[in-house]
């Protein structure tokens, strides 16, 4: 448990109540009933250097971790395989526009949220926007806070989805107190452990890249990180040990994914 509350201490936001944020560092990690939960990540797509670079700085002052993409092209490469929590989407584009890249992104099946920012005001303007499968809109020029406070209510919307507990045939995974039961019986596993497959069970279904479980759990910049001497691969092995041969899928040239069944 101790070394598990260091590990809180160190890389991890808390939820305390709806939609009120805190670093753990300033709080006791015992006082209150929490949901832990991994900094967010977002994909930008615009074509003006400056407005992305407003927003990557914005963000990553709020620790959200911001990828960027200049053209619809570029943002239909990185989507699928980005993992993202929210897309921030430029409308007016050249070569591909927002529209055309959400239709196209939608039409793959894929559900991740997507802000627009657009400078059509027009009523119909906004239907044709839903109507492509947007989730929300900004209207340009707008407020960095005000566009924070839309990927909050968002990200908060899309956390409610997430049950607390997960079950995965005789597995029980409490992802509110980061405790995991097999045929009732609760599992001893490392914090790494823990937080590897808290991550993968909250994202249940979704592929998650090396990186993005690494990012999350070591949480180390990503230019200070050096892949080689992280033990992915032996806490991924050592979950399959103490838990199911097939508690984990690894996906060759993608990265790990956890079904709903082993």
């Amino acid at each position: 448990m101790n070394e598990l509350k260091n590990e809180l201490k160190k890389k991890y936001f808390l939820k305390k109540g709806f939609g009120s944020f805190f670093i753990i560092d300033n709080i006791n990690v015992y006082s209150f009933y929490v949901l832990i939960f991994p900094i967010l990540k977002l994909l930008i797509v615009d074509d003006h250097p400056k407005i992305r670079e407003n927003i990557v700085s914005y963000f990553s002052m709020q620790k959200i971790r911001v990828d960027e993409a200049r053209t619809g092209e570029e943002a239909l490469e990185k989507a699928p395989h980005g993992a993202y929590d929210v897309i921030i989407l430029d409308v007016n584009m050249p070569i591909m526009g927002g529209k055309e890249f959400l239709e196209k992104f939608r039409k793959d099946g894929f559900a991740t949220p997507v802000i627009a920012l657009t400078s059509n005001s027009l009523l119909s303007d906004k239907e044709e926007l839903y109507g492509a499968g947007v989730d929300d809109y900004l209207t340009k020029p707008f407020e960095l806070k005000e566009l924070f406070l839309r990927v909050q209510a968002i990200a908060r919307r899309k956390e409610q989805t997430i049950s607390e507990t997960i079950h995965i045939g005789n597995i029980e995974i409490d992802t509110v107190h980061m405790q995991v039961k097999k045929d009732g019986k609760i599992v001893d596993l490392s914090a790494k452990e823990i937080w590897i497959l808290n991550y993968l069970a909250c994202n249940l279904g979704i592929p998650r890249n090396k990186t993005d479980i690494i990012l999350h759990v070591w949480w180390e910049s990503e230019e200070r990180l050096n892949l080689d001497s992280i033990t992915l691969e032996v806490h991924i092995s050592n979950l399959r040990k103490k838990l199911h041969p097939d508690i984990i899928t690894t996906l060759r040239g993608i990265g790990y994914v956890m079904e709903n069944t082993p």
